[in-house]
């Protein structure tokens, strides 16, 4: 990966002189960068701080995971900028709360804005997914008849790019825009699994790549794969239809204790004030917040378990 976005850059600084001579050299070189580069945002939308910032922290494993998530969630601002905006959101509401309510309320309240931004974002992600699964049929079907037309799977992948609706557009024309210039088809399919985590693209990318490696009939395959993809799909809404009633109980159940408390301190603040005016107090809500989150967690993987 290194040495691809290393030869990428070295491309593009030998055409950059010859840009001006033609449209065709820059158009190339503008696709070459934004494409072989690593996952994420393209190099060219990111101002030159953002880029360097990014340089700095992608170094990090941590954050470099936080990359690929926000990737998938369809965030197309750096990284960077996405910590950043945390960490001045859990100051500003942790230094607030400090001066409203104690030093001791602080850091709880800047904890919760971090959490909350990471509930964001992995609800945003597995909504993209789920609408990026949702379209998989009728994109396959569009794919399935420009194939039949005796178009390349570059072009079909193109046109299916300008027929499909968000977010499943922009996937498809980016591995049209991989394929026009020269990333093997493998590659691109399986940057686009990594891109779209949803559960029946790894099995659409591998048959397409098996056919296209072996002289297989492609159409044949999108056609199972379509039919594929419809079950699979059937099944898990009939699954999460199923496990309504254990969403619903632990969502209810997660939210419960923080009502009581809140309508507690609202009524009768007295009653409270041991929990917030005490050492004591303030280790007892870290702990019950702590179980709070990971009773809510458990729930969500036995769900999750469970809806496969």
């Amino acid at each position: 990966m290194l040495l691809t976005a290393a030869l990428a850059l070295v491309s593009a600084a030998m055409l950059a002189g010859t840009r001006r001579r033609g449209d065709g050299n820059g158009a190339a070189v503008h696709r070459l960068v934004r494409y072989l580069a690593p996952s994420g945002p393209p190099p060219e939308t990111r101002p030159p701080a953002w880029a360097r910032l990014d340089r700095v922290v992608l170094r990090w494993p941590a954050v470099a995971l936080l990359e690929r998530r926000a990737g998938q969630a369809g965030v197309k601002a750096p990284v960077s900028a996405l910590l950043l905006a945390t960490v001045a959101a859990a100051a500003a509401v942790g230094a607030t709360a400090g001066l409203l309510r104690g030093p001791a309320a602080g850091l709880p309240a800047a904890a919760a804005i971090v959490l909350v931004a990471g509930v964001a974002l992995d609800a945003a992600r597995g909504r993209r997914i789920r609408t990026v699964e949702a379209q998989l049929p009728a994109a396959i079907d569009l794919l399935v008849g420009q194939l039949r037309s005796h178009r390349s799977i570059g072009e079909a992948f193109g046109d299916v790019a300008q027929w499909i609706a968000e977010p499943l557009r922009t996937e498809c024309g980016r591995v049209a825009e991989e394929l026009r210039i020269g990333v093997p088809l493998a590659r691109a399919l399986d940057r686009l699994r990594d891109r779209v985590p949803a559960p029946a693209v790894p099995g659409i990318a591998t048959a397409i790549a098996v056919a296209d490696r072996t002289g297989g009939n492609l159409v044949e395959c999108l056609v199972r794969q379509a039919e594929s993809a419809r079950a699979q799909i059937a099944f898990r809404h009939e699954v999460r239809a199923l496990t309504a009633h254990a969403r619903t109980t632990g969502t209810a159940l997660a939210l419960l204790p923080a009502g009581v408390a809140a309508a507690v301190l609202l009524f009768d603040p007295n009653v409270f004030a041991p929990m917030l005016g005490t050492p004591a107090g303030h280790v007892l809500l870290g702990l019950a917040a702590a179980m709070e989150v990971c009773g809510w967690q458990a729930v969500r993987a036995m769900i999750r378990r469970v809806e496969g």
